[in-house]
């Protein structure tokens, strides 16, 4: 009697209706892993956009195709291979849903890092803005998110529950607190609290410049960095903000909004891209438009 209790009580903490969930969510996965191979396809090729923030940029894109490509493996374990019941293999699944989750919101705590060297330290020390420190942050960020997502392997949270996706059930509520906080919460406030930083640098250096030269140039720049900032945290928080609801509220449709909000907002991340980065956009155009245009060959009388 207590055991047919327990597990009614697992399997209704994550109800969702994935035959309207699970199409949406892998068509929005593919169209953010197709516009990351686009992007990094343009890095790699094209010799002008071989700039440490392109390569970071890249980066972030490298750990959207791996995000993209295990919720796609992930949607069609649960409607497809309802044969594989392993708890090990279900947690193995778990754990690179959390590590490639985390592989994108730490890749941003990396072009945080990277804005603070080049806007307030780089003048002082010229060094720490080369491609070898950014690799070595970038070597660092992939090791961390590797030892981060390590709990959802070593321990039994994660365990297979028919019609339910790997994810740290809401019963093991430590387990849940620290996703949300290692995942989530703590690489945000990081962000913020560099970007707020890097913003207030730059304000008192504009002002001092403004009143020499006027400064113009530089406050555009002000408005350049606050509009990103203000981008980066919208994506955050869509992407984020249903999906923690959920965990404190345990209201089902909210779940539903959380599970397709993931795939959503890097969609949206993927597209701002492009369009916040304007030599990015110039050149990816130009790629695509001399792709459709097609040489006629003109024949004489």
């Amino acid at each position: 009697m207590n055991s047919t209790i327990i597990t009614t009580t697992i399997y209704s903490y994550e109800i969702a209706n994935y035959s309207i969930v699970a199409p949406i969510s892998i068509t929005l996965a593919i169209l953010a892993l197709i516009s990351s191979i686009l992007i990094v396809v343009t890095l790699v090729f094209h010799r002008r956009m071989h700039t440490v923030s392109h390569l970071l940029i890249g980066n972030t894109c490298v750990w959207t195709i791996f995000c993209c490509a295990i919720q796609v493996n992930n949607f069609i374990y649960l409607l497809f291979i309802e044969w594989d019941t392993s708890n090990i293999s279900c947690r193995w699944r778990g754990y690179f849903a959390y590590m490639t989750l985390s592989g994108v919101t730490y890749s941003y705590i990396v072009q945080a890092i990277s804005r603070l060297f080049f806007i307030v330290l780089a003048t002082k020390y010229r060094w720490i803005v080369s491609f070898k420190i950014h690799f070595i942050l970038i070597g660092i960020q992939w090791i961390v998110v590797t030892v981060v997502a390590l709990p959802a392997i070593m321990t039994t949270d994660i365990f297979f529950r028919p019609l339910s996706l790997c994810w740290v059930p809401r019963i093991n509520m430590v387990h849940v607190y620290y996703s949300v906080l290692a995942y989530y919460c703590l690489p945000t406030v990081l962000i913020f609290v560099i970007y707020a930083y890097v913003y207030r640098r730059v304000r008192l250096s504009s002002a001092q410049v403004s009143e020499r030269t006027g400064g113009r140039q530089q406050q555009n720049r002000d408005l350049k960095i606050f509009r990103n900032l203000i981008v980066l945290f919208t994506i955050y928080l869509s992407g984020g903000t249903p999906a923690t609801i959920y965990i404190f509220s345990g209201i089902n449709i909210i779940y539903s909004f959380g599970v397709i909000f993931v795939p959503f907002s890097i969609f949206i991340e993927k597209l701002g891209t492009f369009f916040l980065d304007r030599e990015l956009f110039n050149v990816t155009k130009t790629v695509i438009y001399r792709k459709r245009t097609r040489v006629v060959p003109t024949t004489t009388a």
